[in-house]
């Protein structure tokens, strides 16, 4: 819909401005057909700024193209059209009203919008919207290592990586820090299970049974990975507020947003009633 509206803009911008092109002084032209000239005047208001010689080149022949095109479909419409349709400008006039609207509504919330959006608000929302809050994929705090077969004390990580001991934690940095190729616990935030099933890529994993503090190991041939699920969420159950923020903040910013339209055209309708009452003493 929005390419249709545009091309017929830019149709309606021809039509308006073929009588004048055919009084222009035709060494001007770059191209012209049937009597209308596309100028060098008007290529120079047109093509963007900033383009390299070679992309200059292209826009120009891509606008060319089009030109072209619309004054066929002009002429075209102009011949084979009956004359009750060959007058578009109530069409256009709609159009031109449409697309003012639009751009006036969107003028009008993003210049009035409070983009901010409060802990206390988001905590409602989360509080209060609990059933739409629902996880649609298996989410999952982990710890993945991966260290080379050539390591041969890599059996270690298998016996640090579940510890709840602060010392063996320490060890398990310290070791990962020199001989460990990839050492990630994601920052401590929730992540797709399958996003760890892609690092892995190996049936391996995916047939394990998830278990909580239990080692997944995975050995190919170049190296061997470590996976430790810390804890999950599974499909259905409800989403950390911290993993649900985005979205919450999205819904928010949304309300506000139909709620100001709404505003807007209350205002309007007013403004309408009072013309009507006007108009009618």
């Amino acid at each position: 819909m929005k390419y249709f509206l545009l091309s017929v803009l830019a149709i309606f911008i021809l039509v308006t401005s073929c009588d004048s092109l055919q009084s222009e002084d035709p060494d001007n032209a770059i191209i012209s057909f049937s009597g209308y000239y596309l100028l060098k005047d008007e290529i120079n208001q047109r093509i963007p700024s900033g383009l390299s010689k070679a992309d200059s080149l292209t826009w120009l022949e891509d606008y060319k193209k089009q030109w072209l095109k619309n004054h066929i479909i002009i002429e075209k419409a102009k011949n084979e059209l009956p004359k009750s349709q060959l007058n578009i400008e109530p069409d256009v006039v709609q159009y031109t009203a449409d697309l003012l609207m639009y751009k006036y509504e969107s003028f009008y919330v993003k210049n009035k919008i409070n983009t901010k959006v409060s802990p206390d608000e988001i905590k409602t929302f989360y509080s209060e919207n609990e059933a739409a809050l629902k996880s649609t994929k298996v989410l999952v705090k982990a710890t993945y290592v991966e260290v080379l077969n050539s390591v041969k004390d890599r059996y270690k990580v298998a016996q640090w990586l579940p510890s709840k001991s602060e010392k063996n934690q320490e060890k398990l940095k310290a070791y990962c820090f020199q001989k460990a190729k990839v050492f990630d616990d994601f920052e401590g935030e929730w992540i797709e299970l399958n996003s760890l099933k892609k690092i892995s890529n190996a049936k391996e994993f995916s047939k394990s049974k998830i278990s909580l503090h239990k080692v997944i190991q995975v050995q190919n041939d170049s190296t061997t990975q470590y996976f430790l699920i810390i804890d999950v969420i599974n499909k259905g159950s409800l989403l950390p507020m911290k993993y649900a923020k985005q979205e919450i903040v999205r819904a928010i910013m949304n309300k506000r947003k139909s709620l100001m339209f709404d505003e807007l055209n209350e205002k309007i309708n007013q403004t309408v009633e009072k013309e009507l009452i006007e108009l009618s003493k």
